[in-house]
């Protein structure tokens, strides 16, 4: 007889996203990870499935391992128990020659071919909302070997054609990538609150993989999982 598996309630949506991103990380490998709930992901898989993985942040950490979420990349906090600290332009360099298997950061708006845009809601000249900024996004999307998104899940996020093109994805779509000349795989996988997307390897273009299921839907007050846009 199977033994009973029993599932935690105790949690919150972005834990679970958090929970489900670290999944996308494999040992051995070189993450490049945003601040903030990116970080979090990161973290649990080096301390469950992924002990070797070096994380680098873009305050020029690498293989932080901090004992608290880190608020910005000036928290000196980044550098506690780091294998190396180094300026940030060495480790964008080295980033840009692709000497990272792997990152993840977040964005505002996502198109259907992974397409980022974290700088204005509404695009420019005219943008309705100015947002964080490129950061080192651009340079991580264009560069890494695989890219790996994490962002709630919301019609006015998930949409057909972003804003402001912040951070490259396919394109287009196909091929597009490829002849722009830019170094990285492109987009991996995009984690939700409500499920997992990735791209098709033809057409380059988002599909919903899996959903994240929730046990206790009452307390957290969601629905069945479904694709936004």
């Amino acid at each position: 007889m199977s033994p009973k598996i029993e599932h935690a309630n105790d949690y919150t949506l972005m834990e679970l996203m958090a929970a489900t991103m670290a999944r996308e990380f494999s040992d051995m490998e070189t993450a490049f990870v945003g601040i903030g709930p990116p970080l979090i992901a990161a973290m649990v898989a080096k301390f469950t499935h992924a002990p070797n993985m070096t994380i680098a942040v873009e305050g020029g950490a690498i293989g932080s391992e901090p004992r608290r979420l880190l608020t910005c990349i000036a928290d000196s906090t980044i550098d506690e128990r780091a294998y190396s600290c180094i300026p940030m332009w060495r480790l964008f360099g080295d980033q840009q020659r692709g000497f990272f298997d792997v990152g993840l950061i977040g964005a505002a708006q996502i198109d259907k071919f992974g397409n980022l845009n974290t700088t204005a809601i509404g695009g420019y000249p005219k943008a309705k909302v100015r947002v964080a900024g490129s950061g080192g996004g651009n340079d991580i999307g264009s560069s890494v070997g695989r890219l790996l998104i994490m962002m709630r899940q919301e019609k006015r996020r998930f949409i057909e054609r972003v804003d402001y093109l912040t951070t490259p994805g396919f394109l287009t779509g196909r091929d597009s990538r490829q002849k722009a000349g830019l170094l990285g795989g492109g987009p991996a996988a995009v984690i939700t609150d409500m499920g997992v997307f990735r791209f098709d390897p033809e057409t380059k273009e988002m599909y919903l993989a899996s959903c994240i299921l929730v046990w206790n839907r009452k307390r957290l007050k969601t629905t069945s999982p479904g694709i936004s846009w």
